[in-house]
């Protein structure tokens, strides 16, 4: 098919490992590839067994490792596997066809059956369960439910022995719909079969769609719309509560505004990722335990590069075009640490390329350790302030008693009209969901201030 030479080899390393592994690719005995979202690292199982359907971290994640298979694919049968979200299996549907792949194969969790995709030469043709329309300059393909009483089709109606009859356009297609990750692998051989060479996934639950383009395999990106929202950043020193205070931030939103309010949270740190999983199995764990599972989210940082703070900065700027407000969770900075013998000053944001990360948020709020209050403050606002951006904190929160139980003052502004207030608990033991419903009074003036700026 002439669109799978659009994709070729890129052997630019740097762009293959910007961002932790997603995947994992394996040759296996029979001669075909297996490509499974990732359940361990470096040979250790995470805590719960299955990378989950993590709606917080899936913005970030992007299918570039597709560029160093494109010799390894072409003629095989590829396996997908393992737990990963729909436009995941989508990608390595879509990818994995346009590479050249002889079939894809789905290899379930569990005691789901083998499912073979259709063979290349299979011939295309109408799916019941795919409603596919014109919705003004688009095409949107939309799953739909079935009648019988759970609402799932029969792998009989599904059809997985020929690709769904797609029109063959240069047109944006938006698949979206609540369909099991089996149809979404279908979906993406389908477009790519069809192709399609402007295809986007839009989960109903998530407020983008993400865009996917064979010109370089693995290129993903978020799709603008036209809202007008706030990009909240979240600030501090590293280990300082950033994330769990953007959680519960995230969480008391959603049950304190009307439904028609977007909000969404979006991990900066791509270096440093903080996974749902790595939060919800530390709120029982022991020492030991908790030593564990740190040691395997160590294990998947990596070094942060220009591309990766271009990549958040256009981000946070295309999300806020879909979302009421957008909770920035952002890195700390580099600070010397003295068993390495480091002696640099600390460096909150360390350079242009990462100010234009802090650039796209409207305003801020810094998140400072109680007894490091002074050092902390001044050393953040010296750091905005070189790059114009010291008047955009609206609230300084004081961090206290981590490992105490989760409560927050009451919010007062001060003379700048900066709102000020104490905090306890910021510990990722604590579940965001009691963080979150604890949050809702004290940063109701906060964020009725925000929601101005977002009008």
């Amino acid at each position: 098919m002439e669109h799978m030479s659009r994709i070729m080899p890129d052997s630019s390393a740097a762009s293959c490992s910007v961002l932790p592994r997603f995947f994992k690719a394996a040759d296996r005995p029979d001669g075909s590839l297996e490509i499974g979202f990732l359940a361990k690292s470096d040979g250790q199982v995470t805590p719960d067994g299955k990378m989950p359907d993590d709606r917080i971290n899936i913005l970030p994640s992007r299918y570039e490792e597709f560029r160093a298979l494109a010799g390894r694919i072409a003629g095989r049968t590829v396996v997908a596997t393992g737990r990963g979200p729909v436009e995941g299996y989508f990608a390595i549907g879509y990818y994995s066809t346009l590479l050249g792949a002889e079939q894809v194969v789905y290899e379930g969790v569990g005691a789901t059956p083998r499912i073979a995709m259709p063979h290349a030469s299979a011939q295309p043709s109408d799916k019941p369960w795919l409603h596919v329309a014109r919705q003004g300059e688009a095409i949107v393909a939309a799953v739909a439910e079935s009648s019988r009483s759970d609402g799932k089709w029969s792998m009989e109606e599904i059809g997985f022995s020929s690709p769904a009859l797609l029109p063959h356009t240069s047109q944006p297609v938006t698949f979206t719909g609540l369909g099991g990750v089996h149809m979404y692998l279908l979906l993406g051989v389908s477009a790519a079969r069809a192709g399609l060479a402007d295809v986007r996934v839009a989960k109903p639950a998530i407020p983008y769609a993400v865009r996917f383009t064979p010109n370089r395999a693995g290129e993903t990106v978020v799709v603008a719309s036209s809202k007008a929202g706030v990009v909240v950043g979240i600030i501090g020193d590293p280990n300082s509560g950033k994330s769990v205070f953007s959680r519960a931030f995230s969480m008391a939103l959603r049950k304190s505004m009307p439904d028609r309010f977007r909000s969404w949270i979006y991990d900066c740190d791509l270096a440093s990722p903080t996974p749902e999983w790595y939060c919800a199995m530390l709120v029982d764990a022991d020492d030991k335990a908790a030593d564990d599972y740190k040691a395997i989210r160590d294990s998947q940082k990596v070094s942060w590069s220009e591309a990766m703070e271009k990549r958040c900065a256009d981000d946070l700027g295309v999300l806020r075009t879909n979302l009421d407000m957008v909770i920035a969770d952002l890195p700390g900075g580099r600070h010397p640490k003295a068993e390495k013998g480091e002696s640099f000053e600390p460096e909150r944001i360390p350079g242009e390329s990462r100010a234009n990360m802090f650039r796209q948020c409207d305003a801020f709020v810094l998140i400072c350790r109680k007894d490091r209050h002074d050092e902390i403050l001044s050393g953040w606002l010296d750091a905005l302030a070189r790059f114009g951006l010291q008047d955009r904190v609206v609230a300084i929160l004081d961090s206290s008693e981590p490992d105490s139980g989760f409560s927050m003052s009451a919010l007062v502004p001060d003379a700048n009209g900066i709102f000020c207030g104490d905090v306890r608990g910021l510990d990722r033991r604590h579940p965001a969901g009691e963080t979150g419903l604890s949050l809702v009074g004290p940063i109701r003036p906060l964020v009725q201030s925000l929601v101005v700026k977002s009008e």
